[in-house]
């Protein structure tokens, strides 16, 4: 008789014990939300890897300018200052493609963070296509130049009140604009 109660007693613990091991490793089982309730478990969708940011300089400006590239350096000769702070549509001459912008700033600090917010005097270059036309701002005009943003993805800034001369015709045009770019390295 004590035989005939072990085993059933045994059977039952394995029994109750496999539907427990099972549910356990099952993906979907429930969670207690409150006292009395459960909820099945949220569906965990596997992490996408983040798209690279955009890398752009866009230029409102007779014509408009938008170009899909924008590299920024931050350099100071061993430290010194004043840094020069660069925004360009090409890494080097060597793969510059047109449009092509190049932008050129004179920064108090060798640090992105010290100068955030700070505007700064720019040289600003634009060129439609290798053969021209070629626009720059003129001498004792600079553009406006802001950065806004920086983190390890993205500088974002704008120009503001870049007034531009075609170098062919003498004609005078304003533009401003924005660009998210990614710092390259020094």
């Amino acid at each position: 008789m004590r035989r005939l109660i072990f085993i059933t007693l045994a059977l039952s613990i394995a029994l109750t014990g496999c539907d427990y091991v099972q549910s356990f490793f099952k993906e979907e089982k429930p969670v207690k939300k409150q006292a009395g309730t459960t909820t099945p478990p949220k569906q965990v969708e596997p992490e996408k890897p983040t798209p690279p940011p955009p890398r752009v300089i866009s230029l409102g400006m007779t014509p408009p300018i938008e170009v899909k590239e924008c590299q920024i350096k931050l350099t100071a000769p061993a430290g010194q200052v004043p840094a020069i702070l660069q925004v360009s549509s090409y890494v080097d001459k060597q793969t510059e493609s047109y449009p092509s912008v190049f932008i050129q700033a004179v920064a108090p600090s060798s640090s992105l963070a010290d100068i955030l917010e700070q505007p700064l005097q720019a040289k600003v270059y634009v060129a439609l296509a290798a053969a021209g036309p070629f626009y720059s701002t003129p001498d004792g005009q600079p553009a406006q130049l802001t950065l806004k943003l920086a983190d390890d993805q993205h500088v974002l800034g704008t120009i503001e009140n870049a007034t531009l001369v075609d170098q062919a015709s003498g004609q005078k045009s304003t533009a401003s604009g924005k660009f998210d770019g990614k710092m390259h390295a020094k």
